[in-house]
């Protein structure tokens, strides 16, 4: 079933705005991921509607990249590609930061290899210097229990 063109591009307008406001949430986020209250922009506890639709026209206003008031499917996704960037960039530099050991801002060979280190000798319950299949096992099962906890159970 085809869809007219106005609805197709309503839907994807609404989408954006959904996408823009979880992905402005997730990346403002408290200790506790707590995404809605990123959208309390005032800070008084509280979400308004009015906080939601500033927030919405912001994303709007940062997608329509030419501004003609629209947002094609090109726009769209060079939108939805420069927020993915942004997050990897900021994850990457968080790990950096806590690889950095000494905070000289230049990794050295130990500390670029020690987090590998660190889950090897975690995995590694009995201390024997090798991974068995049972320890393998173990760790992703705790893995596995974490990733539950945190809400992203990839164990099918």
């Amino acid at each position: 079933m085809k869809l007219p063109l106005k609805t197709a591009l309503a839907a994807g307008v609404i989408s954006l705005a959904g996408i823009g406001l979880v992905a402005h949430a997730q990346h403002h986020r408290g200790d506790h991921g707590d995404r809605m209250k990123a959208a309390d922009l005032d800070g008084d506890g509280q979400v308004t509607r009015t906080e939601v639709e500033t927030l919405r026209a912001e994303n709007f206003a940062n997608a329509d990249a030419n501004g003609d008031g629209g947002v094609t499917p090109a726009e769209m996704t060079a939108y939805r590609e420069a927020q993915m960037e942004e997050r990897r960039a900021k994850r990457q530099a968080s790990r950096f930061e806590r690889a950095d050991a000494n905070n000289d801002g230049v990794l050295s060979a130990d500390e670029f290899g020690a987090r590998m280190t660190e889950r090897f000798d975690k995995v590694d319950t009995d201390g024997d210097g090798v991974i068995s299949d049972a320890e393998r096992e173990a760790a992703r099962e705790n893995m596995r229990g974490w990733r539950a906890k945190r809400g992203g159970d990839r164990s099918q």
